[in-house]
């Protein structure tokens, strides 16, 4: 398989794909950077990227929040919004994190 079906695999099983991911299995990242370029890749936020013409659904960003931060759990309104056991929208994702564990900093430019 080459880098760029592996790229589009990936991104056909997960809605997207993270630098990290490519670089664990000795893509260079810089492969992302061409795709970008001639259209075919969209970055969606820092190391996030998936297709152009991905389907919008109201719960992109819970899959957004969970690809960028994968020690976290959806908790609270998100959760309950997402099982559709309340009404509420909410405006921001809530997540947990384990006691000690890094508390990751959201870069809201780059979304």
């Amino acid at each position: 398989m080459n880098y760029r079906d592996y790229i589009f695999k990936t991104i056909g099983e997960k809605g997207i794909i993270r630098t990290r991911d490519i670089e664990k299995i000795g893509i260079p990242r810089e492969y992302l950077l061409r795709l970008l370029k001639k259209g075919e890749l969209e970055r969606i936020g820092r190391g996030l990227y998936s297709l152009p013409d991905r389907p919008v659904s109201e719960l992109i960003s819970l899959v957004e929040v969970a690809t960028k931060y994968p020690h976290t759990v959806v908790c609270l309104l998100s959760a309950l919004n997402l099982h559709e056991i309340t009404t509420q929208r909410p405006f921001e994702v809530w997540l947990a994190i384990e006691r000690g564990k890094w508390k990751p900093k959201h870069d809201l430019s780059s979304t």
